[in-house]
């Protein structure tokens, strides 16, 4: 059993992996290669062909895409699916995947945000991964606590609590914010004029959410697929006989 839902997050994870990287190489690549002609040293010809990076880049996507796919839609949701709200396999996979944008990208990205190439920061790199860690244990936590307290308030108020539920799961997220401002001041220097930086943000954010609605998306269809009872396998002995009673 545990090896079915392995292997099944693992397909999930190549889906994808190829649509992650297949965006890195058609539009990450070529902006980060826009924004390296502000760097100090843009005179120098890259020794790297656009095709070599493109195919790193799939095979990169691919590979972060089975890892991250064997163990949060294998792993994770093998242990967890018993307990995890939602109702129905397409909404326990997307909220699966949300969690998992929310605690490996999105509460991270509250306190140290992602940075164009060429810019320098003032926190050491061993303090940024420090902070980078400990938002994730935050953004963890918080998922895990916004299920719990889904749960807890769907039983105390039955059907009519949905909504109720919902929002005091959201409630949940508002410690992110507060973790962050706790964190040091990251401040960054560099060439890339700030508005092609926010560029390369969203673009960055959006590939992100992307790769997890994905991933989501896939593993919603697989799981449907696996569970689903083809016709041609129907017993034949629950088909009503035709046969007359003496």
């Amino acid at each position: 059993m545990f090896t079915e839902y392995v292997t099944r997050g693992a397909k999930a994870g190549v889906v994808g992996g190829v649509a992650f990287g297949l965006f890195i190489a058609l539009v990450g690549n070529p902006l980060i290669g826009y924004a390296e002609t502000f760097e100090h040293s843009h005179g120098h010809s890259s020794t790297v062909s656009d095709t070599v990076a493109a195919v790193v880049s799939v095979v990169g996507g691919v590979l972060l895409g089975v890892l991250l796919g064997i163990v949060v839609f294998g792993a994770i949701y093998y242990f967890l699916e018993p307990v995890l709200p939602g109702g129905s396999m397409d909404a326990e996979s997307y909220l699966l995947g949300g969690a998992g944008f929310i605690t490996i990208s999105g509460a991270p990205w509250l306190a140290l945000p992602p940075q164009p190439p060429g810019v320098e920061q003032s926190l050491s790199v061993d303090v940024r991964i420090a902070w980078y860690a400990l938002m994730m244990g935050a953004g963890a936590l918080s998922c895990g606590l916004a299920g719990y307290v889904y749960r807890r308030l769907r039983r105390r108020f039955d059907d009519r609590s949905r909504a109720i539920a919902a929002f005091g799961a959201t409630t949940m997220f508002g410690v992110l914010p507060v973790v962050a401002l706790v964190a040091p001041a990251n401040s960054v220097t560099g060439p890339i004029p700030s508005e092609l930086a926010t560029v390369i943000r969203a673009v960055t954010a959006m590939g992100q959410v992307g790769f997890w609605f994905v991933l989501a998306t896939a593993h919603a269809w697989l799981v449907r697929r696996d569970r689903s009872i083809p016709e041609s396998e129907t017993d034949p002995i629950d088909a009503p006989s035709m046969a007359v009673e003496p």
